[in-house]
C-alpha cells in the first residue's frame, strides 16, 4: 500500500511634506524548505499460516519529490500488532538502504505456536526513513503519514484469505475557502465484510502537501482552486481501495483590518503608533493611508503590523489600513481620526 509522506511581501513608500514616517526593518520571510519523499511497501503473500516457517517478501520502494526512484535512502522496518510495537514473527533485516532502482526488501517469517492467529490477526510491517541520513540528503520532510503493509495470519491449513474488499468514502465540512480549515471525515468507509476492519486511511489532498492519516483529519488549502482529494483505505486483510472527489476552494472574503492609533489625542511632532496586529485572517502586508488636515495624503506599507508617524500640524488626521493576505485578497478599514492638538 502507498503512503505519502512559498511569502508575499511588498513595500511601497510615499512621503508628503505634512508628516514624517518611520518604520522598522521587516524580518526575513525566508525559512527552511524541504522536499517530500514517499514510500510504498508491500508484503507478498499477504496471508500466512502461523506455523513458524511461512514467509512473505516485504518490498519497499522510495520516490523523490519528482516521483523518480530514490536511491541510497536508509529505511528501518518495525513490526506492530494491534497498533503496538511488538515483534510478532521475525524480519530477516530491519535496517535497509534502497538500491539504484529505489527498492529494498526483507523477509518476514510468521511466528510459531500452538495458538494460531486465525482469521483477523494482522501484523503491520512499518517502514520509516532514517531521519539523520535522509536529512543529510535534503530529502526528508515532516512526515505525518505511516507507510505500512499488512500480513494476515491464519490457522494452519486455512488458505482462503477472505474476499473482503474495502470501500472508500468521505464527506467534508467547514468553510471551503483558502486558508480555512476543512474537515475530512472518512468514517463512512467500509472494510468489505465481517472478517476485516478498516485499519488505515490515507489522504492525498492534491496540493503537494504531506499526506494525512486517520479516519477524520483537517487540512487548509493555501490557494483558491479545485483540488482532487484522494482517500485510500486499507482493511486488516491488507486490501486497499481509493476514491477521488474534487473539492473546490473559493477565495473567501480575505483578512479583516483592525488597528489602534495611540496616543489619541496627540500633539504636533509627537510619535503616533499605528498597530494593525489585531487584524484577523493572517495578513502579510499592511498598507497605511494617512490624510492630513490639509488633505495631503501619505501611503506606505509592508509586512510589519506596527509603524509610527509624526503629525506636523494641528487638526484631524485620518488613518486607513488595508490588509492583504497570501491569496492577494485585500480589505480596507474605515478611517480612524487622530486628533492633533
Amino acid at each position: 500500500m502507498r503512503k505519502l509522506f512559498a511569502i508575499y511581501a511588498a513595500l511601497s513608500l510615499g512621503a508628503a511634506a505634512a508628516c514624517t514616517v518611520h518604520q522598522d526593518g521587516a524580518p526575513s520571510l525566508s525559512g527552511p524548505s524541504t522536499n517530500a519523499i514517499s514510500l510504498t511497501i508491500s508484503a507478498t503473500p499477504d496471508t500466512l499460516p502461523q506455523n513458524g516457517t511461512a514467509q512473505a517478501t516485504v518490498r519497499i520502494k522510495a520516490f523523490n519529490a519528482g516521483g523518480q526512484p530514490l536511491a541510497s535512502l536508509p529505511v528501518r522496518l518495525d513490526l506492530k500488532l494491534n497498533g503496538v510495537n511488538q515483534d510478532f514473527g521475525t524480519l530477516s533485516v530491519r535496517n535497509l538502504v534502497t538500491g539504484s532502482d529505489g527498492t529494498a526488501s526483507a523477509i518476514y517469517t510468521a511466528p510459531a505456536g500452538p495458538n494460531a492467529g486465525g482469521l483477523g490477526t494482522t501484523v503491520a510491517v512499518v517502514a520509516t526513513p532514517v531521519a539523520g541520513d535522509a536529512v543529510n540528503q535534503g530529502v526528508l520532510n515532516s512526515v505525518g503519514a505511516v507507510s505500512q503493509a499488512f500480513v494476515r495470519l491464519v490457522s494452519e491449513g486455512v488458505t482462503n484469505p477472505g474476499s473482503d474488499t474495502p470501500t472508500a468514502a468521505f464527506t467534508t465540512a467547514g468553510t471551503l475557502t483558502a486558508g480555512a480549515l476543512v474537515l475530512f471525515n472518512g468514517t463512512t468507509s467500509t472494510s468489505g465484510g465481517t472478517n476485516s476492519a478498516v485499519v488505515d486511511w490515507d489522504w492525498d489532498f492534491g496540493d503537494g502537501s504531506p499526506h494525512g492519516n486517520g479516519s477524520v483529519v483537517t487540512h487548509s488549502f493555501a490557494t483558491a482552486r479545485p483540488y482532487a482529494v484522494v482517500l485510500t483505505v486499507t482493511n486488516s486483510l491488507g486490501r486497499s481501495t481509493s476514491t477521488t472527489s474534487v473539492v473546490t476552494i473559493g477565495a473567501g472574503t480575505g483578512p479583516l483590518p483592525l488597528f489602534t492609533a495611540l496616543p489619541n489625542p496627540a500633539t504636533v511632532n509627537s510619535t503616533v503608533t499605528l498597530d494593525g496586529s489585531p487584524s484577523t485572517g493572517s495578513p502579510i502586508n499592511y498598507t497605511w493611508t494617512i490624510t492630513s488636515p490639509a488633505a495631503a495624503v501619505t501611503r506606505f506599507g509592508g509586512p510589519d503590523a506596527k509603524v509610527t508617524f509624526s503629525p506636523t500640524a494641528v487638526g484631524n488626521w485620518n488613518v486607513n489600513l488595508t490588509v492583504t493576505d497570501t491569496n492577494g485578497r485585500s480589505n480596507t478599514s474605515a478611517a480612524q481620526i487622530v486628533i492633533v492638538q
